[in-house]
């Protein structure tokens, strides 16, 4: 289980594979890239989120990606900031078991949260506890080669 509470991903990465980050369960906050186009099932179950930040590339997001199955049945995803439309963020293919996600306050045309509200493009400011000093998670070469290796014995067996 990683101590890491914020994962910002470089951008490249297209797809985050089932169970990719189910252990990472101190994750409060997720940055994903431009490049980001689908996360699939379970990828961050049982993460305690709190703010997830991604863009209008992602076009499928799996079955329980973002639900938490111990003690309170979902986790409390405060803000996600869309760097896109309501539209866009309606034709994203959101599968079941994602309530946190989809129940959160969606920001949308938003890349995250302005350090001045008033330049915020959403009239809402942040207020969730922000956490810079937290060690951040970088997804280079070698982890996309590592996750690929996981993604191929998933499929291979089945799960």
């Amino acid at each position: 289980m990683s101590q890491h509470t914020k994962i910002v991903f470089e951008n490249g990465v297209k797809r985050i594979g089932q169970n990719a980050f189910r252990y990472f369960k101190n994750v409060t906050k997720l940055e994903f890239p431009r490049s980001l186009e689908s996360i699939g099932p379970y990828a961050f179950l049982e993460c305690k989120l709190i703010t997830v930040t991604m863009h209008n590339n992602v076009a499928v997001i799996g079955k329980g990606a973002f639900f938490k199955q111990n003690g309170n049945k979902t986790s409390k995803i405060s803000h996600v900031y869309f760097d896109g439309s309501e539209y866009e963020w309606n034709n994203i293919v959101i599968a079941q078991d994602n309530e946190p996600l989809t129940g959160a306050a969606i920001h949308y045309n938003s890349v995250g949260p302005a350090t001045d509200p008033g330049t915020q493009p959403d009239s809402q400011p942040a207020t969730f506890p922000t956490q810079d000093e937290a060690p951040v998670v970088k997804l280079g070469f070698f982890e996309r080669i590592i996750q690929m290796i996981l993604d191929f014995f998933a499929r291979l067996f089945g799960r």
